[in-house]
């Protein structure tokens, strides 16, 4: 099964409700390395996806740049040309028309000559590292996004490296994002998979009999928890900063909405996200 998506996207997409921890009533020397956690089953959309850190790079071909020779007093309109975006062809300064778009990013005075630069965002890439096993999960056609500064964005797959350092493989990408500057660090999500309109729990949530069935607690109207059976799907792992996330989708036996709850160990190492994500 293919490994998914980043957490913040899963929460928001999804809109999975989450619910509080509660002490685990005192009892035996077991019981007291668990807690009680609760979610809520919410039909929506989850995607296959694993998310990676990345640069936004720049190469010479991305950039413009010409010399310009200016009277004292054309300064300040030379200044104010800083920041503005010029399509291709159009006049720039006299005798100066830009061969592509792109905004002015950079311009440097000396002895009335100016060097102005202009950046032709579409030509910036984002160069991340990927482990070599996330690597065989992706190929040209993979869908990819982007996120800079809270604001989205589709992203395409330029190039994928096949010298391994570290452990690691290069994938270099290309987004229609307006505002990115080298240097931006952005977060990318590889969407390996789609699935509309189901349910989903975390595979934590999800008891197993012996005999293979699946089951899970549901909160009822009078505040107690029964325990219902159920039919699950698909497996879905989701992975952030190196910790997977199991959720398995629930094809029957519960309702949409249902609110659920199950135990996790006290000592868990990942604890401090459970407490983060699942209160």
């Amino acid at each position: 099964m293919k490994k998914t998506a980043g957490l913040i996207i899963f929460f928001f997409i999804l809109a999975v409700v989450l619910g509080a921890c509660h002490s685990q009533e005192e009892g035996s020397t077991e019981a007291s390395m668990l807690k009680w956690v609760e979610m809520i089953v919410a039909r929506g959309t989850i995607q296959s996806s694993f998310s990676s850190q990345g640069i936004v790079s720049v190469s010479d071909e991305a950039l413009q740049k010409f010399t310009i020779n200016y009277l004292k007093e054309d300064e300040n309109k030379l200044r104010s040309l800083y920041g503005r975006t010029f399509s291709a062809g159009e006049m720039i300064w006299t005798d100066h028309r830009a061969l592509r778009d792109g905004i002015v990013v950079q311009i440097s005075f000396t002895n009335q000559r100016a060097e102005l630069t202009l950046l032709d965002e579409s030509l910036l890439r984002i160069r991340t590292l990927i482990s070599k096993d996330q690597a065989k999960k992706i190929d040209y056609l993979t869908q990819a996004s982007i996120e800079l500064e809270g604001r989205k964005s589709s992203a395409v797959i330029c190039s994928i490296g096949y010298i391994v350092e570290n452990d690691q493989i290069e994938v270099i990408l290309s987004a229609n994002q307006t505002g990115m500057l080298p240097g931006d660090k952005v977060n990318i999500q590889f969407i390996l998979g789609e699935k509309t309109n189901c349910m989903f729990a975390l595979k934590e949530a999800i008891g197993r009999d012996p005999d293979g069935t699946s089951y899970v607690y549901v909160l009822q109207p009078d505040g107690q928890y029964i325990r219902k059976d159920i039919i699950c799907g698909e497996e879905f792992i989701m992975t952030e900063n190196g910790y997977e996330w199991t959720f398995l989708e629930i094809l029957s036996g519960v309702a949409d909405g249902s609110r659920i709850r199950f135990q996790i160990a006290e000592d868990d190492p990942s604890a401090y996200l459970y407490e983060e994500f699942f209160q």
